[in-house]
């Protein structure tokens, strides 16, 4: 998994930059990334992790990469980069997967093309012009209509309890082998 985006000093000078009040990039920026690999991983525990951090400019306050090797109980490893830091612009945001069948990739600068190596091909799954699509609005729509009882509510977009905790997990391990 590799997010690197950028997020200048102004980003920082609020409760962005209160580790206490927003949790750290791991939370702020990276958690839906960090929630497919907890997903991919079917929810296994966490055997092992090896993880630093970087803090590349004096200007703010908490560090600014984060790099994690995770290896889960059911044998998946996970290669996790968190970069904040690349200078002026989003550049990437995509999960690879090799797996006994094949590889597959998402990626684009929030996860909106799917390319798979067998076909050479990428194909720009994002919505509506948005630029980081509307995954948010979506969900925001099928929570509002799940609460509110509607029978059309795309209920698969709704994220389960226990997998909150599961990447919630990962990110106090990662924390914690930070340490």
């Amino acid at each position: 998994m590799t997010l690197r985006w950028w997020r200048d000093e102004d980003y920082y000078s609020d409760w962005h930059g209160s580790y206490e009040i927003s949790g750290g990039p791991l939370i702020t920026q990276a958690i839906h990334s960090l929630e497919l690999v907890t997903h991919l991983t079917r929810g296994a525990g966490i055997k092992k992790v090896s993880a630093s951090k970087l803090k590349t400019r004096k200007e703010i306050p908490m560090s600014d990469v984060i790099v994690a090797v995770v290896e889960f109980d059911n044998g998946v490893v996970a290669n996790i980069e968190v970069c904040l830091a690349t200078r002026s612009q989003n550049l990437e945001s995509s999960i690879f997967v090799v797996g006994s069948n094949g590889s597959m990739k998402v990626s684009g600068v929030a996860l909106s093309e799917f390319v798979h190596p067998d076909t050479d091909s990428a194909k720009d799954v994002s919505h509506d012009g948005h630029y980081y699509g509307n995954g948010h609005t979506s969900l925001y729509h099928a929570h509002s209509n799940h609460c509110l009882g509607e029978k059309n509510t795309d209920t698969e977009l709704l994220t389960n309890p226990r997998d909150v905790v599961k990447t919630i997990e990962l990110i106090e391990a990662i924390e914690k082998a930070i340490q």
